[in-house]
């Protein structure tokens, strides 16, 4: 993933195009492919036509994540019914707004400013200066009158009057790559400080002596791990969850199932009660972040590819999900926990399953 990532923006950053954390995985590795096998100008036709308006138009519901977005979101209506008509004229001035406008509601400058700091921590627009080669191109001086066609939508130079080739559908295109980038980048950058507390915690490695005060019984519990077996888990035992999508809450495959079955009814509330307590301790919070995280993917339908018993209180399952016109292949983090909110053995009564982390890629 992260080659794909770094190999796509170093082909084709220098032609507006980047990574960004929805953009299709699968576009990305075909283009930089064809970059091998043919050239830049065929693999950029491949990313022209993933931004064509009948694919886009599946695209558009992801804008509503950000509240940035929605505020303008009539006028994203408004560029989307010109795109699919060709008026190209309007759609790159109104995406070039809608992109400054958002931009300065979240960090109080706008996207086209020199003085902007666009560095997010962990973020995939970030990554190998990605959205700095987007701001260089959008902010691009241009001071002299210019007929040409143009293929890189220069917002000073088109705002401004200087770049009169603008209208046409690559500028057009790219602009929408742009709205799709800054849509990315606000839901990263609103998200840092949450996501690097949580990531400060997930990895802290606890003193021996605080681990040693939350068991139950120590040598209860390693008489329990000494006898745990994993389970043989087949593929036939893997089907019949696919067919049924039934949730037996005893087992993590259960509460993984159930989690999917919520996601469907967007209920992110008890979504975030399957969370673990003790990863995820502040429940009010969870509920935000889990609506963050789901509500901008509606989820069509999924099924359990494998599960792995990796040990007496943790299970591991892969699920391939569809989210309108993605693929999404999602790790569940399964724990064992007892009434203290500790992993245990699964072969002690009292204890239920619950989410540690959960993590998603594009197929």
């Amino acid at each position: 993933m992260a080659n794909t990532h770094k190999s796509f923006n170093s082909i084709f950053s220098d032609r507006g195009w980047i990574t960004y954390d929805s953009i299709s995985v699968d576009l990305m590795k075909q283009a930089i492919t064809t970059f091998d096998s043919e050239g830049i100008d065929k693999a950029e036709e491949l990313i022209l036509e993933y931004y064509k308006p009948e694919n886009l138009k599946q695209m558009l519901v992801r804008l509503k994540a950000s509240p940035e977005l929605i505020n303008r979101y009539k006028f994203i209506k408004y560029a989307f019914k010109d795109y699919t008509e060709g008026r190209y004229y309007s759609v790159v001035p109104l995406l070039s707004m809608i992109i400054d406008g958002s931009v300065n509601d979240v960090v109080g400058i706008g996207f086209h400013s020199d003085k902007i700091k666009l560095d997010v921590w962990d973020a995939i627009t970030c990554a190998n200066e990605g959205i700095d080669k987007v701001s260089d191109i959008f902010r691009k001086g241009r001071y002299k009158t210019n007929k040409e066609i143009i293929d890189l939508p220069y917002r000073n130079g088109i705002l401004h009057g200087i770049d009169l080739g603008y209208d046409n559908y690559k500028v057009a295109a790219k602009c929408w790559h742009f709205l799709f980038i800054i849509r990315d980048w606000i839901l990263s950058k609103k998200s840092e400080d949450t996501r690097k507390a949580r990531f400060e915690e997930e990895n802290r490695i606890p003193a021996f002596e605080e681990l040693a005060e939350k068991l139950d019984s120590i040598e209860v519990i390693k008489s329990a791990q000494k006898e745990w077996q994993s389970r043989e888990i087949t593929e036939e035992y893997i089907n019949s969850l696919n067919l049924e999508k039934s949730a037996n809450k005893t087992l993590p495959e259960g509460v993984a199932i159930e989690f999917l079955n919520l996601w469907i009814k967007r209920n992110y509330g008890f979504m975030a009660k399957l969370y673990s307590k003790h990863f995820h301790p502040d429940a009010k919070k969870k509920i935000i972040e889990v609506r963050e995280d789901f509500e901008h993917y509606p989820i069509d339908s999924f099924k359990i590819l494998n599960i792995v018993d990796e040990s007496p209180g943790i299970s591991e399952i892969n699920i391939e999900v569809k989210t309108g016109i993605d693929i999404l292949n999602y790790t569940f983090r399964l724990l064992y926990e007892g009434s203290n909110n500790i992993a245990k053995p699964r072969n002690l009564a009292g204890g239920n399953w619950k989410i540690a982390f959960l993590n998603r890629k594009y197929k």
